[in-house]
């Protein structure tokens, strides 16, 4: 299991925590719902074969590894 970087709670605005998906690597979830200010997201999700359509959803945060990207299509 992936250990998560650590953020601040400044990191993200609180718009990102209510509202924003946070994908994590396979099997690491649990990591995530446990770390300091990742858990603020009310939404994480794992990747694997149910996260194909992810370019679908109107508001993503994107995790891939240690590489971050952010998604927000009003």
């Amino acid at each position: 299991m992936e250990t998560p970087v650590e953020i601040d709670g400044s990191t993200f605005d609180d718009k990102a925590y209510e509202n924003a998906v946070l994908y994590v690597p396979k099997g690491c979830k649990g990591a995530y719902e446990a770390a300091e200010n990742w858990n603020r997201f009310k939404e994480i999700v794992e990747l694997g074969e149910e996260t194909t359509g992810i370019v679908r959803r109107e508001r993503m945060l994107l995790l891939l590894g240690r590489h971050i990207t952010c998604v927000a299509r009003e």
